[in-house]
């Protein structure tokens, strides 16, 4: 199966995919499914670890914070809640289908992530320590195939601004299905009462107009000379056409 058009032309997405990272895309956030963490009980479970992906183009650029989100609330290996990840408690609703148990905000010595894959792995590294001392086996790259539950967008490109604004759920809600636009133009009158009359006006007014002039006895005119001066026409005003049947044109017919 080929990959999503962002994971291969993304270096950093690129390199989780390779190392076997399970990775995710929907509503313009990553996803890293199959984390192993230490729950309450002392036992080993996985989770997917979220954040909202920043693009230029078809390609990731360095992620706009540090924050990352998790599926569920990781332990230490000792069954306590680990509180070092636990900024925020959920549930928090990302978009349709991400649902995060809680926030995380962890820099990398100190300052912001350079790329995705720095980013994910940090974070992961601070989750699987505690499922690994549970579980030594309990590893992180499933080699899963990428998935892009992206849904057919007018958008060339991922649209990331509402995951980036945290707007995601919200813009779910209100999105409209597909509109289409149909340009009808302004069609031509064609009322049945007044066609006939229009076409007899427009004949007779042609023929008229190509009929040489003639006098009363039925000859031709002879053409005025050359030094006559031709009288000066005054500026005809024509009313405004009214239709036969006693109404205006319209986009319907006559009114």
């Amino acid at each position: 199966m080929s990959l999503p058009r962002l994971v291969r032309s993304s270096a950093d997405l690129s390199r989780l995919v390779n190392e076997g990272y399970a990775v995710r895309i929907r509503a313009g956030h990553l996803l890293i499914d199959d984390i192993p963490f230490a729950t309450a009980a002392g036992t080993v479970a996985r989770g997917s670890l979220a954040c909202p992906l920043d693009t230029q183009g078809e390609i990731t650029t360095k992620p706009n914070n540090h924050m990352m989100w998790f599926t569920e609330i990781p332990h230490t290996k000792d069954g306590a809640e680990l509180q070092l990840l636990i900024h925020e408690r959920g549930p928090i609703h990302l978009a349709d289908g991400i649902v995060a148990a809680c926030s995380s905000s962890q820099k990398a010595h100190g300052r912001d992530y350079d790329n995705y894959y720095a980013k994910v792995v940090t974070y992961t590294g601070l989750i699987i320590g505690h499922a690994q001392a549970i579980d030594p086996t309990a590893v992180p790259t499933t080699f899963k195939p990428v998935t892009s539950s992206e849904p057919d967008s007018v958008f060339k490109y991922l649209d990331t601004n509402s995951s980036r604004a945290g707007i995601t759920a919200l813009s779910e809600k209100i999105s409209l299905p597909k509109v289409a636009i149909v340009g009808l133009g302004a069609p031509a009158h064609t009322c049945s009462t007044c066609s006939p009359r229009r076409r007899s006006v427009s004949s007779t007014s042609t023929t008229a107009t190509s009929s040489p002039p003639t006098t009363p006895t039925g000859r031709r005119a002879r053409p005025a000379s050359r030094s006559s001066t031709p009288p000066r026409s005054r500026p005809s005003i024509t009313p405004p056409a009214t239709n036969r049947c006693g109404g205006a044109s319209s986009l319907t017919g006559c009114t």
